[in-house]
């Protein structure tokens, strides 16, 4: 089931999409400030983030500039009122793959989700665990080992 982390300081749109998404067999986190949603992002794996830009306590460009450069393997679509030709310019220079407007149709950030899934998956590793001489790194699992002997990390570290 994907994982899914949506930054929507809106409560009530975010249970909307929340519950579009799983209907979809998608598993939906919270945050609703860009501090929580950086928190997230950090310590856990997500397939993919959507993301308001005007969210509280770090808007949206800023998070996903942070999160693009610790994890540029997942995708971020923005959703915002913001439409204006530069909004969008300056939200793909963020490092957002996808920018949508609201008001929009579930339907379409649905398709959005899932063409957006499907792209990065084919340049995902396809083995969980990365080797290069001595040292071993478990993707899956989030663990390090150099001559089986294992690491200690904390999940910041792992993820840098």
């Amino acid at each position: 089931m994907p994982h899914i982390l949506l930054v929507e300081d809106d409560k009530r749109l975010s249970r909307l999409i929340g519950r579009g998404l799983l209907e979809q067999d998608m598993d939906v986190s919270f945050a609703y400030d860009g501090e929580k949603a950086t928190e997230l992002a950090t310590t856990q794996d997500f397939d993919l983030i959507i993301t308001d830009i005007i969210v509280p306590l770090k808007n949206g460009l800023d998070f996903c500039r942070e999160i693009k450069t610790s994890k540029p393997h997942i995708p971020v679509i923005m959703l915002t009122a913001l439409g204006t030709t530069d909004d969008k310019l300056e939200g793909f220079d963020s490092g957002a793959d996808d920018y949508l407007t609201k008001p929009f149709e579930m339907r379409e950030l649905i398709a959005r989700v899932k063409v957006l899934m499907k792209r990065f998956s084919l340049h995902a590793p396809t083995e969980p665990i990365l080797r290069y001489e001595n040292i071993e790194m478990d993707l899956k699992l989030k663990s390090i080992s150099r001559n089986g002997i294992p690491i200690k990390l904390t999940p910041k570290e792992f993820n840098l």
